[in-house]
């Protein structure tokens, strides 16, 4: 998102050319962020459901005005928080309103395989954003499942790990992870 007209230089056949001119073109992007949201006790849902809204919140911060954005969030189940026609207004609105999640498993590989599903019809550039601590606790699928299903999909999985964060809720709580 940095790159600037004196980042480039161009050269032909060896010699720099002067009058050259450089344009930075950013096309639009549309992302499916999916964020655990539940699978632990009650102190420790609230905890993490707030760090995970934060994450969100500061990743929807970065967008561009031209760039769409679904938010999904996954503890037994996968649900659509966000849809990417809503205003960002409304976007942030649900993300600060999700509340604490409730005691639930954590289905990771489901939810991989599901919003890999989702994006697949999606055109141009696009990708999805995984905000995990990459816990499955009780997912349909097993971790092959998802990790074909990512392999055979068309946009990059980026990983936002929530683990350092889990591990300073738990050393709070005095309790092994």
């Amino acid at each position: 998102p940095n790159l600037r007209r004196d980042n480039f230089v161009v050269y032909e056949n060896g010699v720099r050319q002067q009058n050259a001119t450089v344009d930075i073109e950013h096309a639009p992007v549309t992302l499916a962020v999916l964020m655990e949201f539940g699978g632990r006790a009650p102190g420790v849902n609230r905890q993490m459901g707030d760090e995970v809204a934060k994450a969100a919140q500061e990743l929807l911060d970065e967008l561009g005005p031209e760039d769409k954005v679904t938010f999904w969030k996954y503890s037994d189940q996968v649900q659509k928080l966000a849809d990417a026609n809503q205003s960002r207004d409304a976007v942030k609105t649900e993300l600060i309103t999700m509340g604490t999640p409730a005691v639930s498993e954590t289905n990771l590989y489901d939810a991989i395989i599901a919003t890999v599903a989702e994006m697949r019809p999606v055109r141009g550039r696009k990708a999805i954003v995984l905000i995990t601590s990459g816990i499955d606790t009780f997912s349909k699928a097993h971790y092959e499942d998802a990790r074909k299903a990512a392999e055979e999909s068309d946009e990059p999985i980026y990983v936002i790990s929530l683990t350092q964060v889990l591990r300073q809720i738990m050393q709070m709580q005095d309790r092994p992870l």
